[in-house]
């Protein structure tokens, strides 16, 4: 399994915009990607323009089709990432887990 750690700080004043956009897509990514296994977003507590997205996807394959799926070109790319001021993914292989 791979996980993406995406870090993504917003540009102030468009933190609510940005999580409602999430609110739109993240049901899209859920429902049609059965590869992607989990798809979280956290807010940090000490700068509320600091989100982290928490992605763990089955292997490589099913991250590559969630890079180029429709609503994640759209929503994510087309929407999201202009309101960002810096953006970073690190991405990791699974090597412990516990269902």
């Amino acid at each position: 399994m791979i996980s993406a750690i995406v870090k993504y700080t917003v540009v102030p004043g468009n933190v609510d915009t940005v999580i409602e956009l999430f609110r739109e897509v993240v049901p899209q990514i859920l429902a049609n990607e059965p590869g992607c296994l989990r798809y979280e977003i956290s807010r940090s507590q000490g700068d509320l323009n600091v989100l982290i997205i928490n992605e763990l996807y089955v292997d490589s394959d099913a991250l590559a089709t969630h890079r180029s799926t429709p609503y994640a070109e759209a929503i994510v790319q087309g929407k999201i990432w202009p309101l960002l001021a810096d953006r970073s993914v690190e991405l990791f292989d699974t090597v412990i887990t516990q269902n």
